[in-house]
């Protein structure tokens, strides 16, 4: 395809290749199309034959280093780079490629800086090398743990190259990470200065720059302002969170910590700046728990797998097809998971005591060509490290060598452990049992063990004791609350509202009230305290914002509370779609029974407004099989078949949900009175997740899409 003359030119000039290099244009033209045929190397040397005959040309220089880029040639790329940046000091296409370059070989906060020069230099057009630059340092800062300043590259890639960017979405997924804090997933505003302060001025320019992505100059700007004004919490709180944007943490953490403890405060915001420093400050972290790996050589494979086989501690789980091909090297043969205590007979009337917990996995390899047979152990090394490595031992005998070593694999921290366990129920435990089980062990979690953990932010104490001392230390009380604040908040807490109150009055701090929606600006109210605002009061226009904007943010509690209050709302109808408040609803709920009333709901509505209700018929069929109650499935096939067999697309559809459910193979039929063919009962975790609440973070702090464990709701299939 030939190069338009009217296109802007590649230097980077901001004029039109026709005005600024045409001279050029016939061998860029041809550069161009060796590189969209996949002939880097030929447009390479033609680059470099062009560059004899005309020396030092901008626009040759920026197809020179996107060459070598696209060949992986950073060194090569960063000398070109340099000539580059002598030829065109000015302009901003030289310094976006050596942000580039900077990101593929220092890292994301190196090329923040040459990243902010070129966005200074651009006054018309922004060159798309320079647009291609905030992508390029977004994703490095996202792969390196830099979450915020990740985030706010995002948020100016969007800004500039629209909705249909792609921005969005890979914000979307990394918000849904099930281990992404919600401060981390709030979209953060710098703060307004105090209307009249004798520094209104220069910080509207400060406000000004950092709008328009130059967050080098707003920074500078905040330091004079706050090196004039060292008491004005705003610019303290605004000269963080710029350098926040930049990468630079420990500054951000600086700013966050100023913000709390200054006098005048309101202590709600006090509190959040404060949750955003203790999740970024090192010197305030718990130390790691390390997951770990231990590899033991097989002295007698028979005799290994016999003692496995028959000692009711231990489970074969199928070797997940997906892990296995990832697997460096053959294959596992066989994977066990290791039990605390024997797997009950029956799940019917189980207490939480008698509940299993999974230890950890094993992991069965065969002779390799520089390997002999190993059985590998997958477990925290915490408290039970020890006592797991004994019980391995006494279950196997004396069919193990002595380990040859250890690897560790990742880590997670205090907060995780107390709150994440690994129950594996005998299958037939009933749902509701279940969920009941599960609901009083994290509320003894909350209002037990976590009080009783040390925390290193606490100086080590834990938050009961922590609670005794605040009346002297008022850092000391800031921090609890911060603390307790970032517990309300995990994913799977929002639901425990009166549990956090209880905590809160044990622990003499202050209880969290209903917030009046005429008093706030609730498009800036942080999605932590969006459930206390009563929307009656909000408009359409603005609930609908909220709602958008807590869906972005993977904010369940947040999403849930603005679903409900559009489904009051006939005015909504187009904008929300019923359709859609349900589906946010119903993968939010894990009471399945809750669920069916949802669903209830929502095929009244679709009844009401002259709709097929075919889709939440497919969503109670689901709920049926996983509960357990193949009458009621039955029933529901008969209905679907009878009402809507004829409508496109339902019979595949539920065929494929059966499918999926494992409700039925090729051949067999769905029988009332019996449990269903190849179905897991609700108590039985798949073999492929064991864990009843999930396992803690196997990474140190690094959040890529690449990554997704899939924050979502538990629903196969959801109505569209």
């Amino acid at each position: 395809m030939a190069v338009d003359p009217y296109a802007f030119c590649p230097c980077g000039s901001g004029n039109k290749l026709k005005f600024c290099c045409s001279d050029l244009a016939a061998d860029i033209d041809k550069i161009q199309t060796m590189i969209e045929g996949d002939q880097p190397r030929a447009a390479l040397r033609h680059v470099d034959q062009t560059l004899a005959k005309s020396p030092k040309r901008e626009s040759l220089l920026d197809l020179k280093v996107r060459i070598e880029l696209m060949l992986d040639d950073v060194e090569a790329a960063a000398t070109t780079v340099a000539e580059f940046l002598e030829v065109g000091p000015e302009n901003p296409t030289a310094h976006a490629q050596n942000a580039v370059v900077q990101a593929a070989s220092r890292g994301g906060r190196a090329a923040v800086t040459p990243l902010q020069q070129a966005l200074a230099l651009v006054e018309k057009e922004m060159p798309r090398q320079v647009l291609q630059a905030i992508g390029a340092v977004a994703q490095t800062l996202l792969a390196e743990g830099n979450v915020l300043a990740a985030q706010a590259h995002l948020w100016l890639y969007q800004g500039v190259a629209g909705p249909e960017s792609g921005a969005l979405e890979l914000l979307y997924r990394l918000n849904r990470m099930d281990d992404m804090p919600l401060p981390f997933r709030e979209q953060w505003y710098m703060r307004p200065a105090a209307e009249g302060h004798p520094g209104e001025t220069d910080h509207h320019r400060a406000q000004w720059y950092a709008s328009s992505g130059r967050w080098l100059p707003a920074a500078q700007a905040l330091d004079s302002l706050c090196s004039l004004y060292p008491d004005e919490p705003s610019f303290a709180y605004n000269r963080g969170l710029v350098y926040g944007w930049l990468g630079d943490l420990p500054r951000l953490v600086a700013g966050m910590h100023q913000f709390a403890a200054s006098p005048g405060v309101p202590r709600e915001e006090a509190v959040e700046a404060e949750a955003m420093a203790l999740l970024i400050d090192p010197t305030l972290q718990d130390p790691p728990i390390d997951v770990v790996r231990v590899d033991y050589p097989i002295a007698d494979e028979g005799a290994m797998l016999a003692a496995l086989g028959a000692d009711d501690r231990v489970f074969e789980v199928p070797v997940d097809p997906e892990q296995a091909a990832a697997e460096d090297g053959p294959p596992p043969r066989k994977m066990f998971a290791l039990l605390d205590k024997p797997l009950p007979e029956t799940g019917a009337d189980i207490t939480r005591d008698r509940v299993p917990n999974v230890l950890g996995m094993l992991t069965y390899y065969g002779r390799q060509t520089d390997r002999h047979e190993r059985l590998s152990f997958t477990l925290d090394k915490g408290d039970g490290y020890e006592s797991a490595l004994a019980l391995l031992g006494e279950v196997t005998g004396g069919s193990l060598q002595d380990t040859d070593g250890e690897e560790r694999l990742g880590a997670s921290n205090v907060a995780e452990q107390v709150l994440s366990w690994r129950w594996h129920f005998p299958p037939d435990t009933p749902p509701a049992l279940r969920r009941e089980l599960l609901s009083e062990q994290r509320r003894e979690a909350i209002l037990t063990k976590w009080p009783e953990t040390p925390r290193h932010a606490l100086g080590d104490k834990s938050p009961r004791e922590a609670a005794k001392d605040t009346a002297g230390d008022p850092a000391l009380k800031l921090r609890l609350e911060a603390l307790v604040l970032l517990l309300e908040q995990g994913r799977k807490n929002h639901k425990y509202g009166e549990t956090f109150a209880e905590l809160r009055r044990e622990l003499g701090l202050e209880e969290l009230g209903p917030i009046d929606a005429s008093t706030v600006d609730v498009l800036m109210t942080p999605l932590g305290r969006l459930t206390r605002i009563d929307l009656s009061a909000v408009s359409d226009d603005d609930l609908e914002k909220l709602y958008r904007k807590a869906s972005l943010a993977a904010a369940d509690a947040a999403v849930a509370h603005t679903a409900r209050e559009a489904l009051r709302r006939p005015s909504l109808a187009e904008r929300i779609p019923y359709r859609e408040a349900y589906d946010r609803l119903l993968m939010l709920e894990d009471d399945n029974h809750k669920a069916l009333e949802l669903v209830e709901e929502a095929r009244q509505m679709a009844d009401a407004r002259g709709e097929s209700n075919a889709a939440w018929d497919l969503m109670e069929l689901e709920l049926h099989v996983l509960e357990n109650e193949p009458d009621k499935a039955h029933a529901l096939l008969e209905h679907l078949r009878d009402e809507h067999g004829k409508e496109p697309g339902v019979a595949e559809q539920i065929y494929q949900l059966m499918y999926a459910l494992g409700a039925f193979r090729e051949g067999e039929e769905l029988q009332p009175g019996a449990a269903m063919p190849g179905t897991p009962l609700p108590g039985a975790e798949p073999a492929s997740s064991l864990t009843a609440e999930p396992e803690p973070a196997t990474t140190s702090g690094i959040w890529t899409p690449d990554s997704e464990t899939g924050g979502g709701g538990k629903k196969l299939w959801t109505p569209t």
